[in-house]
């Protein structure tokens, strides 16, 4: 399954207005409170890790007939600054210094409710970490670039 986001800068703005699905999300780098208009991208990615682990539960205690009556997911990301190995910062672009670094761990934090047995809950955790999002974390894609100079639209 192929899944396909646009992202489009807005005006000279530290913004972008992705579209998915229909949907549009603003994503935005600006740390000033006033300023904010959309969310983080590394807030964006916990998100969807918390979202996808919400959704691959609930599917998976319908599947089995758990009891269980709610799910919570919290996740975190600890980013760092980046100096491994791959792409290194690339000094013909100033000002990105702040911004160039990658999601070093992500803490999720799985709350449940309902009558569950430890089977049932190392069941649950299993498709957890089975989660789409999760993997992907876990086991980066392989990112494909190409970039095309004044496209026509």
């Amino acid at each position: 399954m192929e899944t396909e986001a646009r992202a489009h800068a807005l005006d000279d703005l530290l913004l972008a207005a992705i579209r998915v699905g229909g949907h549009t999300l603003l994503v935005d780098e600006t740390f000033s409170e006033r300023e904010h208009m959309g969310c983080w991208s590394v807030g964006l990615l916990m998100g969807a890790l918390a979202a996808d682990t919400v959704l691959v539960l609930r599917r998976a205690a319908v599947a089995q007939q758990l009891p269980l009556r709610g799910i919570e997911v919290q996740a975190a990301a600890n980013v760092e600054r980046y100096y491994g190995e791959g792409p290194s910062y690339p000094s013909s672009s100033p000002g990105l210094e702040p911004y160039w670094g990658r999601v070093a761990k992500a803490d999720r934090v799985i709350r449940l409710w309902g009558d569950l047995g430890p089977s049932e809950l190392e069941g649950l955790h299993e498709a957890a970490q089975a989660s789409p999002v999760a993997r992907s974390l876990a086991n980066p894609a392989v990112i494909e670039d190409r970039i095309e100079q004044n496209p026509r639209q």
